[in-house]
């Protein structure tokens, strides 16, 4: 059975590099070598040429950010549709140009996709990075009823933009919310500052006291990915207690 199988590879792997035009030498490998010939050829010439061209776009979207803005712009000029807006106004959120970002996703936010979900969110937070709070706070007000609204990232931006402006009760119902064990640490950090600020540290030490329990309870990678937020953790910890 293997036998056939293995023929019926090198056939296939032959095929394919007679369709593309592929090296001449490939014939050599996949008849001369046929499971390791097969199998290199695989992942040279199949696997790689599509993967390779989505890794080499995403490492040029990191080492040189302008260039996909870039092309992205080019792309809403050639077709100004809403998943081209929404598709730059992310990347301009990601490199922390949230004034641009804004803009574009405001833009899609008329007709058919005036109360859209995506667009509503990402606004929400690219105006909360520019502190605008109240604009922040009518975005989420108007969102509180979407299901994928609740404990969201977008929400809790929400709860924060309350707390800013004085209304600590309301913030307090939306941030505790994402207080969820084994989870959200940078956000549960937030909350305890908030708690710290109004002046509820029993509560903050509840939260605090909580993360370093599951602290010691994680594997060595997450501890060294959460290195940082627990460190902040115990500075607040001797903070708050002294």
């Amino acid at each position: 059975m293997t036998y056939y199988i293995l023929i019926a590879l090198q056939l296939a792997c032959a095929y394919h590099v007679y369709k593309n035009k592929n090296s001449f030498y490939w014939y050599f490998a996949i008849l001369l070598l046929p499971a390791i010939g097969c199998l290199v050829y695989v992942i040279a010439q199949i696997f790689n040429k599509k993967d390779i061209d989505v890794v080499q776009k995403e490492f040029t979207a990191v080492i040189n950010p302008t260039k996909k803005i870039n092309q992205l712009e080019k792309k809403v000029e050639f077709s100004d549709t809403y998943s081209n807006r929404v598709e730059l106004g992310d990347a301009l959120l990601a490199i922390g140009n949230f004034k641009e970002a804004a803009v574009q996703y405001d833009t899609v936010l008329h007709g058919n996709h005036t109360n859209d979900y995506y667009a509503n969110t990402q606004l929400l937070i690219a105006l909360f990075e520019q502190e605008k709070y109240d604009e922040v706070i009518a975005i989420g007000q108007k969102m509180s009823d979407v299901s994928d609204f609740e404990k969201s990232q977008a929400q809790f931006k929400y709860g924060l933009a309350l707390s800013k402006t004085g209304k600590d009760e309301e913030a307090e119902a939306i941030l505790k919310k994402i207080d969820q064990r084994y989870s959200n640490y940078p956000e549960r950090v937030e909350l305890s500052k908030f708690y710290i600020e109004s002046k509820k540290q029993s509560k903050a030490l509840e939260v605090l006291h909580e993360m370093q329990e599951e602290f010691l309870n994680l594997t060595t990678p997450n501890r060294k990915l959460h290195k940082n937020t627990f460190i902040e953790v115990e500075r607040l910890v001797a903070a708050t207690q002294s």
